[in-house]
Parts: C-alpha cells; structure tokens; sequence
C-alpha cells in the first residue's frame, strides 16, 4: 500500500541547511528562481528532518529555501511567511536526497521555449511570462522564436542531432522549408557550423554592416526605397533581403557621381562594380602634377629633403636631439610643401579617364588619369614622343613624385628581386629575354644595349642589390632565389671543365629551366640615387613584368620602416587614402598624428590589402 506523504507549512525562519544534503556544488544563482517563486510561489515541496530549538533542517530543497531568502531579504517577502514542506525522519535523510538529486531530470530547454509560447498563444503577455520566470522580455522574445522553428529541426534536437546555436542560427528565417534545405544541404559536421548555417540561409542578402554595397547605400535609404529587412534576435546584425533593389539604389548613386566626375572635364568616366588591376594594367596612365609650388618652393623641397636624408644616414634611427628637433622641423615644413594642390593638365584629362567604383569599406573610390589602349598614341603625340610616348626618365618622376632619391633605389632593387624570382620559374620568357637581349649586340649596327632589362654578361649581380636595399636578405624574393640557386649548385658539375658535358646530356626541358634562371640572374632595374636617370632598361623591365604577370604584392608589402617612415605626412595620408578610401574613418584620424605614429597606423591600415605604390603597380607593356 503506497504511503501517504503529509505537506506541512514551515516558516522560513525555522529552516536551515543540513550538512547530510548530497548536493555540495552548484545551484549558487538563484536569481530567477526567486522571481518564479515570488510570481508563482513554491511549486514543489522541501525534504526536511527535524533539528534542535524547533528548527527543521533542508535535505532537499536548499535552492529553495535561498531563493526565498532572497526575496525576504529585499523585502518582498516575511521572514514568518512558510514554505510546503515533508518531513522524514534524520535515519533517511542521505538517502532521500540522493534520490533526490539523482532521479531528478532536468527539464529540456525546448520543452521551455515551447512553455513560454504556450502560455503567450493562451493570452499572457511577452512581460507577464518574463516577470513569472524570471527573466527580461528580450529572452522570452527569442525563446519562442527558437520554438517556431521548423517541427523537423525541433525534432533533431530533441534528439540531439542539433544543437541550440544552430537552431539559432536557422531561426534567422521563419520560411521553414529554407530551414529544413539548408540544414539538409549541410551534410558534413563542418557544414553545420552555427557561422557556415547563418551564411547559407542569409545567401543572397546583405549584412547591413560588412556588405560594402550596403554600406555605400546606407540601410536608411534602402528602407526608405521600401526595401524590407530581416533582423537577428540573437544578435544585431540587419540583412536586407531585397538584391535586386539594393544594387539598382547603388547604381543610382554611382551614377550620380559619375556626373559630378564627369563634370572636371574628363574624357570618359566608367562605373565599375569591382576594380580589375589586370585589366587596368593594360590601360595608360596620366599622373596629377603639384599647381601651386614655386621655382623656390620645388628647390627648398628638394634641399629639405636631401638635408633629412644625410641626417638619417648620418644617425641612424635614434639621432641626437638637436638633430631630432631638427627631422621635426623638415618634416613640418615638408608637409606644409608638399600639401599644395596637385591637379591633372586639361589637355591630357582630354584624353584620359575615371573608374568610378565602391571600395571595400562601402566608400566611393575613384581611379583617375587612365588612358585606354587605343588612346595611347594620342596621349604619346601630346607628349611628344609619337614613337614610345613618355620617356622612361618622365613615367618615373610622375610615379615617384614626392619620394626621395634613396627610397626609389630601394623600390626598384625590390622590383629587381621580384621580377627575378617569377622570372626563374617562367622557361618560355626567359628564352624570350636572353634572345632579346643578344640579338640587339649581334644583328643591330648601333648594339642598342641599353634595350633590355636582363644584362647578360655572365656575371651574377644579385648580391649587389643588398647595397641599394635594406634588409634584402630577409625578402621573400631573395630568399626563393637563393634557394633555387643552391639547388642548381647541387646538380650542376663541381668542377666547370665538366660542365659542357653535363648540358648536352641534358634533355630541353632542363636547360630551358636553366637559362630562365640564369636570365633572372641577370635582371637589373635598380634606379641608383645620384646614378644615371631612367633608361630603355627600365622601360623593358615595364614589359618584361607585363609578360610575367609580376604582382610585386607577392613580393613586398608596406611598412613603417620601409616605407611610411621613409615619406612625408601627406604622402602616407594620400597612402592611406589610396587604399582603403577617403571615407575611410580610419585614414581621416591619420591626419591628427604625428608623422612617426601616422606611418605605423598606416602599416596597420594596408596590412593584407596587397596595396603598392604607383612606382611598384603592373604597367602596360607599351610598344615593343
């Protein structure tokens, strides 16, 4: 016969805890418990066994009893005010509550969210089930919005073949069948990262903050456009959901400022959705020239500029004070110098033109000054030269306005190390390059042997540009070439006499390889300071790169030491620009530092943009 189990009420004031309550860890929160019991009351009853002085002590029930405690201690509750209890006797106490702490089976979370959506669908309001259970009518919000997910994926969780983060991740949608084909299509475990299940049921729509069209239209006026928006509630992240609509408003906006572009006088003025450099290598380029500076101005600049150069040679990186006052008095006066207004000549712009485009922050990007392919033998008679168009000694002063002389050797000993390293592995160009550097010597009557990048005189020069470049050594480019080097070292003959010998057994393939390596032991467009200016070397060393598809972002990246520093302000601002865009928050906080701190911010800005110079970017070939 089954016992009866009595309830009785015992004032809060005659429990305490017991030292025979299994339970020794866990259970410290209590705060939504006590808004339970003061919405609620106590639903279940407590275990005690009578102790001294009329007391009962708690074995079972200690969570209870203190969320009580909480609410007699703000006042909600008296202290005389009692608690359902049962009462064994001491002999049962560790078993009762063994059972009860073990039997017990804690509620599932779904069967929760689901209780939350019962009791809203039976007339409760979100704050009623909030203040009942103890929590903010936020959480209630998004726990009925996890219980309206697909009954197929509550199903396999239920079953623990999905977890709650990726029901979250799923409820982003109330289309249950785009639930259940996402989560289908998700076959491995990998797929059904809670990331990759978000970015699968989002495809197709724009996050409001990381999409950089988005971005450039603004979600007020998309919204404003009646483009509709679905909203995270686990998070604050906003997609629009209407493509089709955000890139007609984004279209609209370039348009717009394709004409006030168009408006300076340009020649064309191209909208573009994403900025192909492979494509616009093949294009001309005309460069803005300073306005405003003076014959005395463009003197002092130099002069200031040569006088900071001899210093840092002098001194180092760490010069006295007298000097280092000094630097700050070139640097600010450079600065104010070099900030004149620079502009694009009329008749050239006649010729030339604009891409028009949207940078990766969602910022308005404008590429200037580019000439199409057809249109280069107008700007090359403008420029009087009809045969090549700009001389190579005119292509670099515009790419290299503003640097010194020593950091132009240093760029080109870097462009000589990274068309050398993609030479060595391209057979067919290098048999193009020593054919084209011998043929000049041998079949021309005036020898022309200033025609070609590669100096094929049997000597390796690679060495030599650790004098023009700091740090060499430690280049990516250097390095692969160094290596390439030995390896031909170790299969090459020991002795010279035997080397004759070793290539006629050599099969085509290998010696092509070989000569390639050997012509890009030979490349050289190193620019020296104070050496002769620019020549048909350095314009051969244009195309010679053209043919290789040379990306010098393989090869060299931008740094504070190695470039920022090495410019003024304005140079590092324009950088900045450049490469992330005028709107870029970021950049326009450059201008308030100094010019040491400026070029260290501005390292960080292009980290992993694969930004160069315009002296390092792909150049057309130009005519052969």
């Amino acid at each position: 016969m089954t016992e009866l189990v009595e309830t009785v009420l015992i004032p809060f004031n005659k429990l305490v805890p017991s030292s025979r309550n299994v339970r020794k860890t866990g259970g410290q929160d209590v705060d939504d418990l006590a808004e339970n019991i003061a919405a609620e009351g106590v639903l279940q009853n407590l275990l005690v066994i009578p102790a001294k002085k009329g007391r009962f002590e708690v074995i079972a029930g200690e969570r209870r009893r203190r969320a009580f405690g909480k609410l007699v201690g703000t006042g909600r509750k008296a202290e005389t005010d009692s608690l359902p209890c049962v009462v064994r006797s001491a002999e049962e106490a560790e078993r009762l509550s063994l059972a009860e702490n073990t039997l017990r089976e804690a509620m599932h979370w779904l069967d929760q969210f689901e209780a939350f959506k019962l009791l809203v669908e039976a007339g409760d309001s979100i704050e009623d089930v909030a203040a009942r259970f103890g929590v903010s009518p936020t959480v209630v919000t998004r726990r009925m919005k996890l219980a309206n997910v697909s009954p197929v994926l509550l199903e396999a969780a239920r079953q623990e073949k999905a977890s709650q983060e990726q029901l979250i991740a799923l409820s982003i949608t109330d289309d249950h069948a785009l639930q259940e084909q996402v989560w289908k299509a998700a076959r491995h475990e990998w797929d059904r990262n809670p990331q990759h299940l978000r970015v699968a049921i989002t495809r197709g729509q724009a996050h409001a903050k990381h999409d950089h069209i988005a971005r450039f239209v603004g979600v007020k006026e998309y919204k404003k456009a009646g483009g509709a928006i679905v909203r995270d509630l686990f998070g604050d992240d906003q997609y629009l959901t209407d493509a089709e609509l955000l890139q007609r408003l984004a279209r609209a906006k370039l348009d717009e400022a394709v004409e006030t572009v168009r408006a300076e006088g340009w020649c064309w003025v191209e909208p573009v959705e994403h900025f192909d450099y492979g494509v616009m290598s093949r294009y001309g380029r005309i460069y803005p020239i300073p306005v405003a500076h003076s014959a005395e101005e463009a003197t002092e600049l130099e002069a200031l500029r040569q006088e900071a150069e001899q210093i840092e040679l002098d001194h180092g990186d760490e010069p006295p004070d007298d000097f280092a006052a000094r630097l700050q008095e070139i640097d600010a006066r450079v600065e104010a110098l070099s900030g004149t207004t620079r502009g694009f000549k009329p008749e050239e712009m006649a010729i030339a033109g604009v891409f028009v485009g949207i940078d990766h922050n969602g910022g308005l990007r404008l590429e200037k000054g580019y000439v199409r392919p057809e249109d280069k033998r107008k700007l090359a008679t403008l420029q009087n030269n009809p045969r090549l168009g700009p001389s190579a000694e005119d292509e670099v002063d515009q790419e290299t306005q503003g640097l010194s002389a020593k950091l132009v050797e240093d760029l080109s000993a870097h462009r000589s190390a990274g068309l050398r390293a993609t030479l060595m592995d391209r057979p067919d160009i290098g048999l193009s390059a020593v054919v084209h550097a011998l043929a000049p010597r041998v079949v021309y009557d005036f020898g022309g042997h200033d025609v070609s990048a590669c100096h094929i005189s049997g000597t390796d020069s690679h060495w030599a540009m650790k004098a023009s470049a700091a740090g060499m050594e430690n280049t990516k480019a250097w390095t692969v070439f160094v290596e390439r080097r030995e390896e031909w070292r170790k299969r090459l003959p020991a002795n010279t006499a035997d080397l004759w010998s070793w290539i006629v057994e050599q099969d085509r393939d290998t010696l092509l390889s070989l000569l390639a390596f050997c012509a890009a032991s030979t490349v050289d467009v190193i620019v020296k300071a104070g050496g002769a200016k620019p020549s048909g070397t350095h314009r051969h060393g244009d195309k010679l790169a053209a043919a290789l598809g040379l990306d010098m972002a393989d090869w060299w990246t931008a740094t504070s030491e190695g470039y920022f520093g090495r410019i003024s302000k304005a140079l590092i601002v324009e950088a900045a620009r450049d490469a992330r865009g005028v709107e870029d928050l970021e950049v326009q906080a450059l201008g308030a530092l100094k010019k040491g701190p400026a070029a260290v911010e501005a390292e960080r800005l292009v980290a992993g943009m694969r930004w160069l110079p315009a002296y390092l970017r792909p150049k057309a070939a130009g005519a052969a």
